[in-house]
């Protein structure tokens, strides 16, 4: 039977744990906590997604204008506060 703090492991009471093995760090990715995808910036959002932007392609000046079409209040995402 093994000893653990000087008591067999079965005589230990409920509110005492055997100790952890401490946590090693073999430098993994799969270690690191998990970080969401979408992470916000502002700006990125304007120049990705903004009227400026869409006007500059003429793939963008169609999405505009299917949107005008379709009778959309916003032609382009929410101004940023």
């Amino acid at each position: 039977m093994a000893a653990v703090g000087g008591k067999p492991f079965a005589m230990l009471a409920v509110t005492e744990r055997a100790p952890t093995p401490a946590p090693v760090d073999h430098g993994r990715v799969e270690d690191l906590p998990i970080k969401r995808t979408y992470q916000p910036k502002k700006r990125y959002r304007l120049k990705t997604h903004g009227f400026r932007a869409r006007m500059a392609t003429p793939g963008g000046v169609r999405i505009l204008k299917a949107r005008r079409r379709k009778g959309r209040h916003r032609l382009t995402p929410a101004p940023v506060r």
